[in-house]
């Protein structure tokens, strides 16, 4: 049976259940870094993870439903490009294999994942005016102080490899920093 029905269209309890087990895993990497997994089995947070896995299916579904009302669609091309995008941040093809099988979801089901972010994204931009969301460069620079200041102003030896540059960071950054925005 259906978890949920958004303007006829079904979310299947298969696809519910998977969103929960995602959520969990990401909550529960979290948790484990801060010493706190216990809280995994605590009933209240349990009833939150089903409750936001939930709203997002939902959220999903009514933004894709529009998007495709307004002849929203995304090509391999694009999804195959922000995969590569992502590849980038791994040091190797089975260090992104690892990280797949720790959230559990295959390369193909990360695609289509891609697909619908990319389309959602592509919606919101179209309906957003993007003096909402326009990232400025003042921002980003404040970001990138944010994030690698410390780090530079203690001229700690080897961390040229690890360190962007401001132009690199903004580059790579900016449509992320937009997406959080929207």
């Amino acid at each position: 049976g259906a978890a949920a029905t958004v303007n006829g269209e079904e979310i299947s309890r298969a696809a519910y259940n998977e969103r929960v087990a995602q959520i969990e895993s990401q909550y529960g990497a979290q948790l484990e870094m801060s010493g706190q997994e216990a809280l995994l089995g605590d009933k209240e947070v349990q009833a939150q993870i089903k409750n936001v896995a939930m709203d997002e299916l939902i959220d999903e579904r009514l933004f894709l439903q529009a998007a495709a009302g307004a002849g929203i669609e995304i090509g391999e091309a694009a999804v195959e490009e922000e995969l590569e995008f992502q590849k980038k941040s791994y040091p190797d093809e089975a260090a992104f294999q690892s990280d797949l099988a720790t959230f559990g979801i295959t390369e193909e089901e990360l695609k289509e994942s891609v697909k619908k972010q990319l389309t959602i994204l592509a919606y919101a931009r179209s309906v957003v005016p993007e003096s909402e969301y326009a990232v400025t460069d003042a921002e980003l620079e404040e970001l990138y102080t944010l994030n690698y200041g410390s780090i530079l102003e203690s001229g700690a030896e080897g961390i040229e490899g690890l360190v962007p540059s401001l132009e690199e960071f903004t580059e790579n950054y900016r449509e992320q920093f937009e997406i959080q925005k929207l």
